[in-house]
């Protein structure tokens, strides 16, 4: 049911969404990659970080239900080894942003019926 608000309408309203879904991307990277992950990195083990941030990820994405929190979560997961292995957080941020669009840009095709 979110997604119904956030999809695009016309030319005008993707400019829009676009870019609140950069704002989106780039404060949830600052504050789950950046602070969580590479704040906390001196007192434990980034394996268990990166697993724990993650989780947290997809707990925070819980409006968009179970399958929404999994795909967050995995996305969280995934998001934190791109950040470690990059060391920045140009990476992460970019692959967010493109997952976020393609998620708006398929629900554009979906109806509440299905495909």
């Amino acid at each position: 049911a979110i997604i119904a608000y956030i999809v695009p309408g016309n030319g005008r309203e993707w400019v829009l969404v676009a870019l609140a879904m950069a704002g989106v991307a780039l404060l949830e990277e600052l504050l789950f990659r950046s602070l969580l992950l590479g704040g906390l990195a001196p007192l434990a083990p980034a394996w268990l970080l990166v697993l724990g941030v993650g989780a947290l990820f997809g707990l925070m994405h819980s409006p968009q239900g179970v399958v929404g929190m999994a795909g967050a979560g995995l996305a969280g997961v995934i998001f934190g080894v791109l950040f470690l292995w990059s060391g920045s957080l140009l990476l992460p941020l970019t692959a967010h942003y493109a997952a976020n669009m393609v998620q708006v840009t398929a629900a554009m095709f979906i109806d509440e019926d299905g495909p």
